[in-house]
């Protein structure tokens, strides 16, 4: 089956404040082209507002069908969080 993947960048609350989502490698790995031992490189870019407070946030992955449904990974739920990234304004 083919996925789409999600990225969701979380505030302290749970909220998503930015997210990004598509077929893997910008359309061109689609899920249903990989084998066993496929090493995939899939990037996605976060746009965030002017006013998102500088702060911790956590980033949250997953993979969704065609119909919405998301696939459950190792531990029975439907995401993952990939780590905290740290937001703060440019000087």
């Amino acid at each position: 089956a083919d996925y789409s993947v999600f990225v969701h960048l979380l505030n302290v609350s749970g909220d998503t404040v930015s997210q990004h989502d598509g077929v893997p490698a910008g359309g061109t790995r689609p899920t249903s082209s990989w084998q066993p031992g496929d090493a995939v490189d899939d990037r996605h870019g976060l746009l965030t507002s002017e006013t998102l407070p500088a702060g911790a946030y956590r980033l949250e992955i997953g993979l969704y069908d065609s119909a919405g449904q998301r696939l459950q990974v190792s531990d029975g739920k439907t995401s993952t969080i990939a780590g905290t990234v740290q937001v703060g304004l440019l000087t």
